[in-house]
């Protein structure tokens, strides 16, 4: 669901989602046909994943850093550096109509199956 999707970081780009693709697909090729040449292959893709990354994030945070002035809020800083280390706060609740909600916290507050009375030992 689209509440459940976390935004990417600042830096991120198609570019960035190529290199994890495609080291996911030779770790996958790796798993599956174990080899040294796949294994080598895998390993090259990975540190070029990982060198590549490490550069767009240094790149992405050099850019920020260069756009900031004197009179930049401090709440824009703070919303890039969290943004940035993935963390993520929905400030948009998915509903703040009860209609919509208030089942399921009710199912989950009191379940709606409640054992008969002869499921229980008579005390005669």
């Amino acid at each position: 669901s689209p509440k459940d999707i976390i935004p990417s970081p600042p830096w991120w780009d198609s570019e960035c989602t190529e290199l994890v693709r495609r080291r996911d697909e030779e770790e996958e090729n790796f798993v599956n046909n174990p080899s040294l040449d796949s294994f080598i292959t895998f390993q090259k893709v990975n540190a070029r994943t990982k060198r590549e990354l490490s550069k767009k994030k240094y790149d992405g945070w050099s850019s920020f850093c260069e756009s900031l002035s004197p009179r930049s809020p401090p709440s824009l800083l703070w919303k890039n550096i969290n943004r940035s280390r993935g963390s993520y706060t929905d400030n948009n609740p998915s509903s703040n109509d009860p209609s919509v909600w208030l089942n399921d916290f009710l199912d989950r507050l009191a379940p709606p199956f409640v054992p008969s009375e002869n499921c229980f030992p008579s005390s005669s």
